[in-house]
C-alpha cells in the first residue's frame, strides 16, 4: 500500500493534475501532439493552450519521461 501510495503522489496525481491546466480536453490533444501520437484537431470553441500552461505541460511531461528535454 505505501509504495503504491508513493508512485500515486509522485507520478500520477501530477500528471493528472497537468491534464486539466485548461479546459479537457486541450492539455490531453497537446500532450498526444507533442509524443508524437495521434489527437486530431481541437474544434471550436476549444483553442490552443496558452504559452505558459504550454511550457508547464512540456515541463511536467519531460519531468516524468513522457518527453524528451530540449
Amino acid at each position: 500500500y505505501q509504495k503504491s501510495k508513493e508512485i500515486f503522489l509522485s507520478k500520477v496525481y501530477p500528471l493528472s493534475n497537468a491534464m486539466f491546466y485548461e479546459t479537457n480536453p486541450i492539455p490531453v490533444k497537446t500532450s498526444a501532439q507533442l509524443m508524437g501520437l495521434p489527437s486530431g484537431d481541437l474544434r471550436l470553441p476549444l483553442s490552443p493552450m496558452s504559452e505558459n500552461n504550454l511550457a508547464k505541460l512540456k515541463a511536467d511531461l519531460i519531468k516524468f519521461g513522457l518527453l524528451e528535454g530540449e
